[in-house]
């Protein structure tokens, strides 16, 4: 009779250590992520919200296809608080022909999303001109 005891308590003790074990893990995934995406626009547009711990960097990589060879595109970073966006969290940029691989330092956990600029519309009376691209985001 104790040696069943003593089983069914190395086997809940297991499982609590495996449980442990296995929301740690999950811990340390989610501080991580990415995606890749292509982009198209004339003005600007918004990227896909993303969950991100302080203390990570992320990591912005353009690779255009089409830009214009005089301008560069603006790269801002924003947090959401609340239910609005700061728009000048902060910011940087790439040449619209070459692009680049840009970073940012998270000081805070929160809900961060990228805006791209397109200022060729700004030199030519409004009407802009077509950039297309690939954008590679990631955060650890």
């Amino acid at each position: 009779m104790k040696q069943l005891n003593i089983k069914s308590i190395f086997f809940k003790l297991l499982c609590v250590i495996l449980v442990l074990f296995l929301s740690s893990i999950n811990i340390l995934a989610s501080a991580k992520g990415g995606y890749a995406s292509t982009y198209e626009m004339t003005g600007g547009l918004f990227c896909r919200a993303m969950e991100i711990d302080k203390n990570c960097t992320l990591a912005v990589t353009i690779t255009p296809t089409k830009g214009s060879s005089d301008c560069n595109m603006g790269i801002y970073l924003e947090k959401k608080s609340g239910k609005s966006w700061t728009a000048d969290y902060d910011e940087d940029s790439v040449s619209s022909t070459s692009g680049g691989t840009i970073t940012f330092k998270i000081s805070k956990t929160g809900t961060y999303r990228l805006y791209l600029r397109n200022y060729s519309n700004m030199s030519s009376g409004g009407t802009g001109t077509k950039w297309k691209g690939s954008i590679r985001v990631s955060w650890s």
